[in-house]
């Protein structure tokens, strides 16, 4: 198996948890026209994105370069079908053009990834070997808090120390304007509780831009 196996860290388009990356297949190998678009309930099976490999040839009559017409094409295939999937991992022809397969390695994975709502990291341990969520926070300036005080008010209450970590950020353009306005910067905060998350980012994400990430460890996905 020459091709590489990723974590997903995505759900593609929303509808897809595989993508399957394949490299210079000819021409006259057209993948979209060897499936069916569509399955039986309506539902698109796949969505294919390609890139024709174009190459500088030189005519030695003319001495000049020129821009061959292309023979082969890259291409990537978003899908969860797995009949698709089968049928490419076994064809002998497109099976030896894989690059990479990006996927779920579990149903909890596949289960973070459908929830479309957070960020997911890949990595070897919990954020300080103990937090499994992190929210980092900026104010949105056109459209600031009518009580900025309340935002930390809520988060050291609903986030206190020990079952969660907040941590004070400075810097970057937004804490800056933020500072230039009389504006502390928002703290970033580790946690466990997946509830109170969702709620500081259902609360506050009209006057507050949120980026909220799920780790999963490696170890977590092998298991």
């Amino acid at each position: 198996m020459a091709y590489k196996i990723v974590p997903a860290l995505t759900y593609f388009y929303d509808s897809y948890h595989t993508c399957i990356t394949l490299e210079n297949i000819p021409k006259q190998l057209p993948i979209d026209h060897k499936y069916t678009r569509m399955d039986a309930n309506g539902n698109t099976r796949f969505r294919i994105v390609k890139t024709y490999v174009r190459q500088i040839q030189f005519d030695q009559f003319t001495s000049k370069s020129y821009i061959a017409a292309p023979t082969m094409y890259n291409a990537k295939i978003y899908t969860s079908d797995e009949a698709i999937i089968s049928n490419i991992l076994n064809d002998s022809v497109l099976s030896t053009k894989i690059k990479t397969i990006q996927q779920p390695i579990n149903q909890t994975h596949l289960d973070l990834l459908k929830k479309n709502d957070r960020k997911i990291i890949l990595r070897d341990k919990l954020w300080y070997n103990q937090y499994k969520h992190k929210l980092s926070s900026h104010y949105i300036l056109d459209n600031l808090p009518k009580d900025p005080k309340f935002v930390f008010k809520w988060i050291y209450e609903n986030f206190p120390s020990g079952s969660s970590r907040r941590v004070s950020v400075s810097g970057g353009y937004s804490g800056h304007q933020a500072w230039r306005r009389g504006l502390s910067s928002i703290p970033t905060v580790f946690t466990n509780n997946e509830e109170t998350a969702m709620l500081f980012k259902l609360s506050f994400s009209d006057n507050i831009k949120i980026k909220f990430e799920t780790c999963i460890c490696l170890k977590e996905l092998e298991s």
